[in-house]
């Protein structure tokens, strides 16, 4: 498997308590994926989920490629 495709999303917490709200913002790995059809398709069904707490256009399918044992941005 020379390439390798991986959907990413910044989530966003929110926590409340009695005297403070706190909110936390992470980009997070949400899978990694051998085709890009398959990557591409699990981050629309992400985009099209009412009940996500990942920003819909924070949304993306990244591609890695291969090289002397690492895996590198295309």
């Amino acid at each position: 498997m020379s390439k390798i495709f991986v959907v990413i999303g910044i989530k966003h917490f929110t926590q409340t308590k009695i005297y403070h709200t706190r909110t936390e913002i992470v980009q997070h790995i949400i899978g990694i994926y051998s085709t890009k059809k398959h990557a591409d398709e699990v981050a629309e069904q992400i985009k099209r989920a009412r009940e996500t707490e990942y920003f819909s256009d924070s949304i993306e399918v990244k591609e890695y490629q291969l090289h002397e044992g690492t895996y590198f941005p295309v």
